[in-house]
């Protein structure tokens, strides 16, 4: 009963080992690594006022764009300007502000409208995807950033990690 007793332990932790030493083997996700460029040309027709309100929906959109990333399991960077990226930062993500309004209609209700024109690149420069989105919101320029923030990562996400 002793050596039966003494096999089947063996034999049990035997498997359990294999087990163990298969799961240590397995490759673990790779990090993806993601550079984030936001442009934000002044348009000529604009007035302070848009300018300061898309000043501050662009420094609260990359906040919050970079908490989304970084949730979905991203490492994310911002870089200023092209100069400073390199291929060791990842993939390129660009956002392009193509319309930022902030605007009375006949006294009614103020609306912000949000567009951006969105790239990601690899690190060898080639075009994974392009596309164009935008938001208008009567609550702010923050809940248009917040709106097209959430489509973008879905976007990001369906192009790098399948």
């Amino acid at each position: 009963m002793k050596k039966l007793t003494t096999i089947l332990l063996f034999i049990i932790l035997l498997t359990a080992t294999i087990c163990y030493s298969k799961n240590l083997t397995q490759e673990q996700p790779e990090e993806i690594k993601l550079a984030i460029l936001t442009l934000s040309a002044t348009k000529k027709n604009q007035n302070k006022f848009d300018r300061l309100g898309l000043q501050n929906v662009i420094n609260w959109m990359n906040r919050d764009i970079g908490q989304r990333t970084r949730a979905e399991g991203f490492i994310t960077s911002f870089i200023q300007n092209m100069k400073e990226y390199s291929s060791t930062r990842g993939t390129l993500f660009i956002i392009d502000v193509v319309y930022y309004s902030s605007s009375h209609e006949k006294r009614k209700a103020r609306l912000f409208s949000l567009e951006l024109n969105y790239k990601l690149l690899d690190i060898r420069g080639a075009l994974l995807a392009e596309w164009t989105d935008g938001a208008d919101s009567k609550r702010g320029g923050t809940y248009c950033a917040r709106a097209l923030n959430k489509r973008a990562l879905k976007k990001i996400t369906s192009v790098l990690k399948h």
